[in-house]
């Protein structure tokens, strides 16, 4: 039987070091995982919350286009130009009244 003297590295001792190594460096790897899924999550809440961000502002947007908010001025407008033509035609009117009495 061939057995390992401590001071080539081998035997029982050794293999136990050896052990919690690789149980350190896989405990290390695991926290590390752990931290960079907790990181991609949080980027993935973020991506989320501008995705929701962005479709709202958009929303908006189409609202405010298609919205009668455009038209509003245009008929407001309309009436106006309509009153103002009312009264001028109503001066004129009566200025047209006024000189044919008078004659």
């Amino acid at each position: 039987m061939a057995s390992s003297s401590p001071a080539t590295g081998g035997g029982i001792g050794s293999e136990d070091d050896t052990s919690e190594e690789n149980l350190r460096r896989i405990e290390t790897l695991m926290i590390e995982a752990i931290r960079r899924i907790t990181e991609i999550q949080e980027l993935m809440r973020e991506q989320n919350i501008l995705n929701s961000a962005t479709e709202t502002a958009r929303q908006e947007e189409r609202r405010r286009r298609n919205g009668c908010g455009g038209w509003g001025k245009w008929i407001a407008l309309g009436f106006l130009a309509l009153l103002v033509d009312n009264i001028l035609g109503a001066i004129s009117l009566g200025v047209a009244i006024y000189w044919h009495d008078k004659k």
